[in-house]
């Protein structure tokens, strides 16, 4: 799974939130999800030392309960659906054709 911090909001130097950007892919499909974390507890780490690894660490361990994260068990879960399923032509659509030179 793949992080990105897209922004974090602080009060004074406590991190208290940040917005992500989190990805699945198994080489053919990829999932994609964006949300915002808010922190119950992030460590006293002095603001100009925090990285985006610590960021997504953190996000990691408040978000994992009982051994399970939510946000990758979901984008798995989301994969795991693409790969079931086969994309159709929908009916109400004309259809179409592409030219391979």
């Amino acid at each position: 799974m793949k992080w990105k911090i897209l922004d974090i909001y602080a009060d004074g130097d406590k991190v208290t939130s940040a917005r992500y950007h989190a990805s699945e892919t198994d080489g053919e499909n990829t999932v994609e999800t964006e949300g915002n974390w808010h922190f119950e507890g992030a460590g006293e780490v002095p603001f100009d030392k925090i990285t985006e690894d610590l960021v997504i660490a953190w996000i990691e361990q408040e978000s994992t309960q009982n051994g399970t994260n939510p946000i990758k068990c979901r984008l798995e879960e989301q994969l795991a659906g693409l790969n079931k399923s086969k994309q159709v032509h929908p009916p109400w659509k004309p259809k179409t054709f592409k030219v391979t030179v």
